[in-house]
Parts: C-alpha cells; structure tokens; sequence
C-alpha cells in the first residue's frame, strides 16, 4: 500500500497494489490512479508482444519444417519419375534380352517401391501445422497423402507415356 494525498481535500488515502481508483475517507471523492494505469497497460503491451513472439517463433519453426519436407519430396519425386521413366525406356527400347528386361523390371520395382512405400510414409511425416491459419491441424495428412498419391500417379503416367515416345522417335 502507498499512502497518497487526496487532491480535493488533502486527506490521507491510502492506494492498494493494482487498484485504479480510490475513495477519499474524507471527503468522499474518487481519484484515478493514472500512473497505476500506464503500468497495466504497459505489462498489457508486454504481454501482447511476448505472445506475438512466441507465434512468430512457432512460424518460423514450422516453415523449416516444411522446408525439409518439402526437399525431401521433391527427392522422392524425382527418384520415382526417374526410375519410372527408366524402366519404360528399357522396355520400349529392348524387349529382346532378358538381362536388360530385368534391369527396366527393377527400375520399375524401385519406382513403385518408393510409390507405395515412402509417399505414405511422406504424407505422414507432412507437419501438422495451417500456415495460413496458423493452426495444428491433423487432416493435413490425409489431404497430403491424396495429393502426393495423385501426383505419384500423374507422374507415372507422364513418365510412362514419355519413355515410349522418346524411344519411338
């Protein structure tokens, strides 16, 4: 408690810790603390600020994130379309030799392999986090694992299709 003078009558008050006004025992006038106000509104504007901090952090933790996953499925991308696209040429381009049938059989089982084993897997890794909204959101992996799944497939039907036009040409 702080003892003030009360501006009307010049009586003692006495101010209690975070209180705006007081009653003059006195006279019977309220006083505003204005001071006490600037403080409140100052530990508001601290508080306000160590908040917004704190989701900017989260921010930029999560777009790191998606950084790395989005390297890590353009990785996966171009090992399946690559693969995908090699296995195709092998057999538009030789159908006679087993040894090189086998070779665009692997590349064509490396191809699905990586299909049906990491985009999954990538879709579950997917951060749970809306950067538009700024919220954790846990759908996002299954919206992420229809989209890689239909790009997968868009993928190999571009591929599939370019490795016999190429070896036709």
């Amino acid at each position: 408690m702080v003892a003030i003078q009360c501006p009307n009558c010049g009586g003692r008050m006495e101010r209690k810790e975070k209180e705006y006004f007081a009653k003059c025992p006195y006279c019977g006038s309220e006083v505003c603390f204005d001071e006490i106000k600037e403080e409140v509104q100052i530990d508001v504007y601290r508080d306000k600020a160590a908040e917004l901090e704190q989701e900017n952090n989260l921010y930029k933790e999560n777009q790191k994130a998606l950084q790395r996953w989005l390297r890590i499925r353009n990785i996966v991308f171009v090992i399946t379309g690559l693969c995908h696209f090699l296995g195709f040429a092998i057999f538009a381009y030789d159908t006679e030799s087993e040894a090189v049938l086998w070779i665009g059989m692997i590349f064509l089982i490396i191809a699905w392999t990586v299909f049906f084993v990491f985009m999954p897997a990538l879709s579950l890794s997917y951060p749970n986090y809306n950067i538009v909204t700024g919220k954790k959101e846990s759908i996002y992996k299954w919206k992420m694992w229809l989209k890689l799944s239909g790009i997968g497939l868009g993928i190999f039907m571009v591929t599939a299709i370019g490795a016999v036009i190429v070896m036709h040409l």
